[in-house]
C-alpha cells in the first residue's frame, strides 16, 4: 500500500562518465589533468621544448624583431594554452570555495544550498548575480593593480610621450607580456564557462558579446603593437568596472538609501575614466602615432575603435541608470501597498506561531579548514598548492625557485640541440639535495592522482559490486597498489632494457660509484620516493583506523628508507632491478601463482645481490664495507618478507581448516534437523491410527 510521491523525479548524483553533467561537475579536475600534461612535458627531454612553448612566455622572433616582441602567428595559441586552463581552474576553485560548497563525491550527500545563501537568504537570481559580480570584481582588481604596477615601473604616465615614440618598436617586459597573455586567456575562458555554469540561453548573448569584445579589442592592441597605450586604457577601464561591480555586489544585499552614495561615487568614477580614456587616446593615436605618414591610417582607425567602444559603454551606462531608476520607483509603489498587509500577517503569525520541539539544526556542509572540510576537498586543496609552483614557472622572478620543485637538477652531462648538433647530447644526472624539493612537488601530484583514481575508477567499480565496508576498504587499497606496481614495473622494465642492465650484468657494479642516471631513470626514483611519502598523509585523508595504521606506516617507511638508501649511495642500477622483481611478485593475483612468483623473485634478488655487492662492488678496497652492509640490508629485507610470507601462508591454511570444520558441523546439524522433522511428522499419523483401532 506504499504511496508513491507525486511529481518527484529520480535523480542520480553520480552521472555517467563523459556525460554533460559529469563534465560540468568535474571540469576543474579534468582541466587540471590536461594542464599537468604540459607540466610533465617540461620534464621529458624530447617534449620539453614543445611544452615550454605553452608554459613560458618566450616568443619566436621575427626577422629583426627585438626580444620579447609578440609574433602574430602564435599569439592566440599562446594565450589559449598558457593562461586559459589556469583561468578555468582559478574560476572553478574561487566559485567553489567562496560558496563553501563541497563538490559531490561518490558516497557523500550535500545540500543544494551553500552556506553563503543560507546566511544571506539569497534567491536563485540574486545568487547568480552575486557569483558573477564576485568573479568580475576579483578579475578587475587583479588587472588594475597588475597594470598599475607595470605602468609605474615603465613610467608610461611620467613620460607620456613614450606611449607613441618609436612606434611600432615597442618591446615588452616580462610582466607586461604576461599581463596580456592572462587578459586574453581570461576573456577566452568566459566562453566555455557558459557551459560549465549552466547559463540560461537568454543570458548567454550578453556574456558572449562581453567576452568577444574584450578578446578582440585586447588582441587588436596586442598584435598591432599598441601594448603601451592598451595597458593604460585597460587599467583605467578596470578601475571603473571594479567600482561598478563592487557596488552591484553590495546592492544585492542592501537597496536602501545607504547605497545611494556608493552609486553616485561609482557613476563619478565611470564618467571620469571615460573622459581620461578619450583624452589619452586622442593624444596617442591622433597627435602621436597619427603624425607619421606610415602610421596615419592605423592611428585614425584605432582612435575610431576606442571612441566607438566608449560610446557603447556610455550608452549601456545610461540605459542601466534609467532602468535602475524605474525599478526603484516600482519598488517604492509596491512597498506602500504591501506594508499594511505585512503588518497584519505579522501580528497573526505571532499569535498563531508554534515553535517546533526537539528539532536541531544540522549542517551538512562542514566549516572551512575543519578536519572534515580538508578531508572532503584535499585533492582540490593540493591541486591549488601544486598550481602555485606551475604559475611560478611563468613569472621571471620566481621561475628559478619554482623550477627547483618541478624540473630535475644535478645533471653532469648533456647539451641542448643546436645548429652544430641538432640532436643534442642526452642529459645524465646524479643525486643531490634539490631532489628533495622535487620529491615534495611530486608527492602532491601523487595525492592528486590517488584521488582521481579513487573517484573516477575505483568508486565506480565498487558501486556495481555492492561490497561490504571491510571488502570495500580492501578493494580500494589493493586497487591503488595494483596501479602503482603496474606503472612501476613497466617503467622500470623500460629503463632496464634501454640501459641494458640485464644484457650486461657487469654494468651493475662496474665503475662504481660513478653511476650517472638517464632522465627516465632519475625520474623513476623521484616518483617512487614521492609515492611512498604520500602514503603518510593519505592515512589522514582516507580516515584509516588506528589499528590499521601501524602496518601501513611500516610499509611506507620501509619503502621510503630502502629506496632512499639505494638512491643516495649510488646503487640506482641494482636498486631498479631489485624493485622490478618486487613489483612483479606483487602483481600476481592467483594464490598458487603468487607463491611461485614470490619464491622465484626472492631467489633472483638474493643471487643478483650477491653478484653485485659481494663479487662486484665488494672486491674493491674502498667499497668493501658499503658492499657488505648493503648485502646485509638486502638479505635482512628478504628474510623479513619470507617470514611474513610463511606467517600469511599458515594463517590462510588455518582459516581454511576452520572453515571446513564449520561446514561439516553445519551439514551434520542440518541432517539431524531433517531427521527430527521426519520423525515428528510420523508421530501424528501413528496416533491417528491408534485412535481408529480403539473406536473399532
Amino acid at each position: 500500500m506504499a504511496i508513491k510521491p507525486i511529481g518527484r523525479k529520480s535523480s542520480s548524483k553520480n552521472p555517467p562518465i563523459l556525460s554533460h553533467e559529469f563534465v560540468i561537475q568535474n571540469h576543474a579536475d579534468i582541466v587540471s589533468c590536461i594542464a599537468m600534461v604540459f607540466v610533465v612535458g617540461l620534464m621529458i627531454q624530447t617534449t620539453s621544448q614543445l611544452a615550454s612553448v605553452f608554459v613560458t612566455c618566450t616568443t619566436m622572433s621575427r626577422g629583426g624583431a627585438k626580444p620579447g616582441e609578440p609574433t602574430r602567428c602564435a599569439v592566440f595559441l599562446r594565450a589559449w594554452m598558457e593562461g586559459f586552463m589556469c583561468c578555468l581552474l582559478l574560476h572553478a576553485h574561487l566559485y567553489h570555495y567562496a560558496r563553501n560548497t563541497p563538490r559531490i563525491r561518490p558516497g557523500c550527500e550535500f545540500s543544494s544550498h551553500d552556506k553563503i545563501s543560507k546566511k544571506l537568504h539569497l534567491s536563485k537570481f540574486k545568487l547568480s548575480r552575486f557569483n558573477e559580480s564576485g568573479q568580475l570584481v576579483v578579475f578587475y582588481l587583479v588587472g588594475f593593480f597588475w597594470g598599475l604596477e607595470v605602468i609605474l615601473r615603465e613610467q608610461y604616465i611620467a613620460r607620456l610621450s613614450s606611449l607613441w615614440e618609436e612606434y611600432p618598436n615597442h618591446p615588452m617586459s616580462f610582466l607586461h607580456k604576461l599581463y596580456f597573455i592572462i587578459q586574453l586567456a581570461y576573456y577566452l575562458h568566459m566562453l566555455p564557462e557558459l557551459y560549465f555554469q549552466k547559463v540560461k540561453k537568454e543570458e548567454q548573448k550578453e556574456k558572449i558579446r562581453h567576452a568577444l569584445f574584450g578578446l578582440l579589442l585586447i588582441a587588436y592592441g596586442y598584435i598591432f603593437n599598441f601594448q603601451r597605450i592598451s595597458i593604460v586604457l585597460l587599467t583605467l577601464h578596470y578601475f571603473s568596472e571594479a567600482n561598478t561591480h563592487f557596488v552591484q555586489l553590495l546592492e544585492i544585499f542592501d537597496k536602501h538609501e545607504k547605497m545611494a552614495n556608493a552609486r553616485v561615487l561609482s557613476n563619478i568614477v565611470f564618467v571620469s575614466m571615460r573622459f581620461a580614456t578619450m583624452v589619452i587616446s586622442v593624444l596617442t593615436f591622433f597627435y602621436g602615432i597619427g603624425t607619421t605618414d606610415d602610421n596615419t591610417s592605423i592611428g585614425i582607425v584605432s582612435l575610431f575603435v576606442v571612441y566607438a567602444l566608449q560610446g557603447y559603454l556610455i550608452f549601456q551606462f545610461i540605459n542601466e541608470f534609467l532602468r535602475n531608476r524605474r525599478e526603484k520607483q516600482a519598488e517604492l509603489k509596491a512597498l506602500k501597498k504591501t506594508k499594511s498587509i505585512k503588518v497584519d500577517k505579522k501580528s497573526v503569525g505571532e499569535k498563531m506561531a508554534i515553535k517546533p520541539i526537539g528539532r536541531k539544526s544540522s549542517s551538512k556542509n562542514p566549516p572551512i579548514l575543519s578536519h572534515e572540510f580538508v578531508i572532503q576537498n584535499h585533492a582540490d586543496i593540493v591541486s591549488c598548492i601544486a598550481m602555485v609552483f606551475v604559475v611560478g614557472l611563468m613569472i621571471q622572478t620566481t621561475s628559478q625557485l619554482a623550477s627547483v620543485f618541478v624540473t630535475l637538477h644535478h645533471n653532469v652531462t648533456g647539451e641542448e640541440p643546436s645548429q652544430e648538433n641538432p640532436r643534442g647530447v642526452p642529459y645524465f644526472y646524479e643525486p643531490g639535495w634539490k631532489d628533495s624539493c622535487a620529491v615534495f612537488f611530486y608527492m602532491l601530484i601523487c595525492i592528486i592522482m590517488h584521488a582521481i583514481l579513487q573517484e573516477y575508477v575505483l568508486d565506480k567499480i565498487s558501486k556495481k559490486l555492492h561490497l561490504s565496508k571491510f571488502k570495500l576498504s580492501r578493494f580500494n587499497e589493493s586497487g591503488q597498489l595494483v596501479v602503482f606496481y603496474l606503472v612501476g614495473f613497466f617503467w622500470g622494465l623500460e629503463v632496464i632494457l634501454r640501459e641494458q642492465y640485464i644484457a650486461r650484468l657487469s654494468s651493475l657494479w662496474e665503475e662504481y660509484p660513478n653511476h650517472p642516471m638517464s632522465f627516465l631513470h632519475k625520474l623513476y626514483f623521484i616518483i617512487q620516493l614521492a609515492y611512498y611519502l604520500h602514503m603518510l598523509p593519505e592515512l589522514y585523508f582516507q580516515k584509516v583506523k588506528k589499528e590499521e595504521q601501524k602496518e601501513k606506516i611500516r610499509h611506507a617507511l620501509f619503502g621510503l628508507l630502502l629506496i632512499a638508501y639505494g638512491y643516495i649511495f649510488n646503487f640506482q642500477r641494482i636498486s631498479i632491478l631489485l624493485e622490478i622483481f618486487d613489483k612483479h611478485e606483487k602483481m600476481a593475483n592467483a594464490r598458487v601463482l603468487s607463491n611461485i612468483v614470490f619464491v622465484s623473485m626472492r631467489f633472483a634478488t638474493m643471487v643478483i645481490s650477491v653478484l653485485t655487492f659481494f663479487y662486484g662492488i665488494g672486491t674493491t678496497d674502498d667499497n668493501t664495507s658499503i658492499g657488505i652492509v648493503s648485502l646485509f640490508v638486502v638479505y635482512a629485507l628478504q628474510g623479513y618478507l619470507i617470514f611474513q610470507f610463511i606467517n600469511e601462508f599458515l594463517r590462510n591454511r588455518r582459516e581454511k581448516q576452520a572453515e571446513l570444520k564449520a561446514l561439516k558441523k553445519t551439514k551434520s546439524i542440518k541432517v539431524d534437523k531433517v531427521k527430527k522433522e521426519k520423525k515428528d511428522s510420523d508421530v501424528p499419523e501413528n496416533n491417528e491410527n491408534a485412535g481408529k483401532l480403539k473406536t473399532k
